[in-house]
């Protein structure tokens, strides 16, 4: 193989990537809690919430419904995603100062990190979420045991 061609096919593709970053720059969706709101309403039949908070930096937003469910809306690109969080679906959750971070069991939504801006409502959130990682390590045990072991 030519040398020529090898590099000659990477600054092409280098130049296409660059052209479409410059056209189409790298704009990132912020989200704040009516659009994520918005969105659960529109994904979740019957979706009403009932509290909501959306990170300062408006990277995701955390809404609890009627019904005590709670919900991760965050920013991919230009477009939202939600995840519904359930205890199975997360591993960990830390709070470090105003920040709340989760660890989630979602290949492609593995962990989430929410800048809050105030150290008093990120330990309420983080209170409010701690039973869903008490049922999940509860479930994580009953699943060991429920396992069949080897001959």
């Amino acid at each position: 193989m030519n040398v020529f061609y090898l590099l000659g096919s990477l600054a092409g593709i280098g130049l296409l990537v660059g052209l479409n970053l410059f056209l189409m720059g790298r704009a990132k969706r912020r989200v704040d809690s009516d659009a994520a709101i918005a969105l659960l309403a529109r994904e979740q039949p019957g979706f009403r919430a009932h509290t909501a908070i959306s990170a300062s930096d408006g990277a995701a937003a955390l809404i609890e419904d009627e019904t005590g469910a709670f919900y991760l809306v965050a920013a991919a690109g230009a477009d939202l995603v939600s995840r519904k969080l359930a205890p199975a679906g997360v591993k960990a959750l830390a709070r470090d100062g105003a920040t709340l971070r989760l660890s989630l069991r979602d290949l492609t939504f593995p962990r989430a990190t929410l800048r809050l801006h105030d150290e008093a409502v990120a330990r309420d959130w983080q209170e409010r979420l701690a039973p869903l990682l008490r049922e999940s390590t509860s479930n994580d045990r009953g699943r060991a045991r429920a396992e069949p072991r080897g001959p």
